[in-house]
């Protein structure tokens, strides 16, 4: 057993020593422009410090891997924790994962040029903190100089690098997880994101004179595209559109953003006098294969900054410009990636030409979190943070009612209302869509998002003897009009939508989930709010102006806390209308609600809604006089005779049904992933009848809206069995098998 120890240290000390000595040859020809070099120094006792501190030794189980102490807490005090968000083509490989960002002299002095380092640490050590992208500092209280770790060597973190991809990352061993903390700065630190938005204001407001407001996400932005090349001559596939697609198309991401933030955000492609970049884009080569290199990996994305800064002679991009974009050629099945409230945002190939995709992952460089429904965190499709599609031209739409509140576009109609601070009251809004904001002049009194306060202004702690913790949920309504800068969005159209908003605020980074769409004459009610017995209800009740005003009414009722007199409380939220009193006449059904299973960071409801095709119990509408209960947001208690129906506010009587017609849509019915748009002949091209079924039923495929099989009566009914046509079905291949 000792001679087989013995002899598997000996092989990998050796192996070591080989790779060492071929890292060494290698070295000596790495180009200049991949690699920013240390400083030299003069002082001998410091510079054998700091030998002793950068001194390599092998990984004690891995011999593909070495490490380097961090024993003082110098370096590990510049540890800027940003949330790096990783798209791929197959959304369940997605990923979140914690880095530490350091400055650039740091990264220079101590860390090979690396800004940022991948954390290996268990997800839960830090999010148990609840740490905030951009604003928090990773630390690590010293320990005893003399005191070993569980490897036997002395120190409480190491910079470990992969011997055959260069890929350093930040180890922290077990023992000293007891010893993290986390140090949320303050707005003022010079390390905090909104520090760097300020000393970038100041600077180009000295460059360029200028006396207007500038925030995250308004003001000029500067834009600096960077374009890789790989050893072998290989760049992205679509890199001579880069210009256009960025800058200059009809729908580019500059169109895009000043579209949506009706020009209050200017988009500018990098230009600091410097010949190097032309119309916004940097050209530079790294010295690795992109197609055997992951591209999502550290050491890709160190090799394009270095070159970046090399080219420039800039040490911190994020000093020169607001955005920089890197642009890889393909490397493996990611999609693009970016760092929550940062600078930095890269893409696989094609997909920095997709506008939707330049939209997306500059939004989490502004601080946004995705955009979900249901279980799906990408979702919702009727808005930028939700899928990213295939397409450099489209789809020409903004971004939601959660993240319309957390912009600073709107701020001249929003509002907030307060449920339990109007009690027994029913409110009226008009709200409009992205396309109609008023950047002056009367807005009389239209919102284009109003937010449903629950928790948002709380800071809700880990525990009572904790100081970490997030600002808690709130609920979101707009009216999603397909109408300008908003024309092409894929869900949602011309309907009310209500979101949820989980943690963060309405001004922090978190993720939405659109919960239900309303069309005109329905509603939905949010019980129990806030744990209390009061009910929430939200009715979308006309269209008026052209189809421009979506007017609603929120009414809030405690039925053990009855009104006690007939004067109504003033609300909270402004600019709003006044109050109006509830019709008598007796309410009308609408659709039954289904549960929901989105999580709270509060106890609290979640409203209850019926998508139209199942009721909670999997069974079909019995009839309007049966009724189950909604507890906590859930309907329980029911059966196969029990139908859960909410009690809603008044609607107009609905409309006879008209006999079914079997005429498919000659429109568009469905657009994939990847952008390809699908009519109604595509259901017949499913190979079995499952398939088939599949397309005409699942929700997978609901479009605008709407299923397959709702914009394909005849086609589902003829090759699928399914809707209102399925009577001609004869065969699985129709009465025609020609056809």
């Amino acid at each position: 057993m000792h001679v087989n120890t013995f002899t598997e240290a000996l092989v990998s000390s050796l192996f070591l020593l080989l790779l060492l000595v071929l890292e060494s040859s290698r070295s000596s020809v790495v180009s200049a422009s991949s690699v920013v070099s240390p400083p030299q120094h003069n002082n001998n006792n410091n510079e054998a410090e700091r030998d002793e501190e950068r001194s390599w030794f092998l990984h004690p189980t891995d011999p593909r891997r070495r490490r380097r102490r961090l024993r003082t807490a110098t370096t590990l005090d510049h540890c800027l924790l940003v949330l790096k968000l990783i798209d791929y083509e197959d959304h369940e490989k997605d990923d979140d994962v914690w880095v530490c960002e350091f400055p650039a002299a740091v990264a220079r002095e101590e860390l090979d040029g690396r800004d940022f380092l991948e954390l290996t640490l268990p997800p839960a050590v830090l999010e148990k903190f609840h740490p905030i992208s951009g604003t928090s500092i990773l630390t690590i209280r010293k320990e005893d100089e003399d005191e070993d770790d569980e490897d036997g060597v002395g120190g409480v973190a190491y910079v470990e690098e992969a011997l055959d991809t260069h890929d350093l990352s930040l180890y922290i061993p077990e023992h000293a997880h007891a010893a993290i903390g986390i140090e949320i700065l303050e707005e003022t630190h010079p390390r905090h994101y909104k520090a760097r938005q300020r000393r970038r204001t100041e600077q180009q407001q000295q460059q360029h004179q200028q006396t207007h407001r500038r925030t995250q996400s308004t003001g000029q932005k500067s834009v600096l595209v960077v374009k890789v090349v790989d050893s072998t001559g290989v760049a992205s596939p679509r890199a001579n559109t880069l210009y256009d697609d960025w800058f200059n198309d009809p729908l580019s991401f500059k169109s895009g953003y000043e579209g949506c933030s009706k020009n209050q955000v200017q988009i500018e492609p990098a230009n600091n006098g410097d010949d190097q970049i032309v119309q916004g884009i940097l050209t530079v080569s790294i010295d690795l294969v992109a197609a055997t290199t992951d591209g999502s990996s550290n050491a890709m994305i160190n090799a394009a900054v270095n070159a970046a800064r090399v080219a420039l002679q800039i040490d911190d991009l994020s000093s020169a410009f607001d955005y920089v974009a890197v642009c890889q050629p393909v490397s493996g099945d990611w999609l693009a990636f970016a760092y929550a409230n940062s600078y930095l945002s890269f893409y696989n190939g094609r997909w920095c030409n997709s506008v939707s995709t330049q939209m997306h992952e500059i939004g989490h460089n502004m601080g946004f979190g995705h955009s979900g429904r249901g279980d799906n965190s990408y979702g919702d499709r009727s808005s930028m943070m939700g899928y990213s599609y295939d397409n450099d031209d489209g789809p020409k739409m903004c971004f939601n009612a959660a993240k319309n509140y957390q912009l600073q576009w709107y701020n001249r109609q929003k509002a907030t209302f307060d449920p339990l601070a109007n009690l027994n009251t029913s409110r009226k809004f008009t709200m409009n869509g992205v396309d109609e904001y008023k950047v002056s002049g009367d807005t009389n009194e239209k919102l284009i998002t109003l937010r449903l306060l629950l928790s948002g202004d709380t800071f809700i702690r880990e525990n009572e003897n904790s100081n970490f913790g997030n600002f808690g949920p709130d609920y979101y309504i707009g009216f999603n009009d397909a109408k300008g800068v908003n024309e092409g969005t894929l869900e949602g159209r011309n309907q009310i939508l209500l979101f949820r908003k989980n943690e963060g605020g309405p001004d922090r980074y978190g993720t939405s989930t659109l919960l239900i769409a309303l069309d005109v004459g329905k509603g939905v009610n949010i019980n129990n709010w806030k744990g209390s017995s009061t009910v929430v209800t939200v009715l979308f009740e006309s269209l008026t102006n052209n189809g421009r005003d979506a007017n609603i009414s929120i009414r809030t009722e405690d039925p053990n806390n009855p009104p006690t007199s007939s004067t109504t409380p003033q609300p909270a939220a402004s600019p709003i209308r006044s109050p109006t009193a509830s019709p008598v006449m007796p309410p009308t059904r609408s659709p039954t609600p289904r549960q929901t299973s989105q999580p709270t960071a509060v106890p609290t409801a979640r409203p209850c809604f019926y998508d139209g095709n199942t009721t909670p119990n999997g069974g079909s509408l019995i009839g309007p006089t049966l009724t189950c209960v909604c507890q906590d947001g859930n309907w329980i208690n029911c059966n196969e005779n029990s139908n859960p129906e909410p009690t809603l506010p008044p609607a107009p009587s609905p409309t006879p049904k008209p006999t079914p017609v079997c005429k498919n849509s000659k429109d568009i019915v469905y657009v994939n992933k990847k952008g390809k748009k699908k009519k109604c002949n595509w259901v017949k091209t499913g190979k079995t009848l499952k398939i088939r079924k599949k397309r005409c039923i699942s929700k997978k495929y609901r479009y605008l809206d709407k299923l397959i099989k709702e914009n394909c009566p005849k086609a589902c009914g003829e090759f699928a069995e399914k809707g209102i046509c399925k009577n001609l079905f004869v065969s699985p291949f129709g009465k025609n098998k020609n056809k």
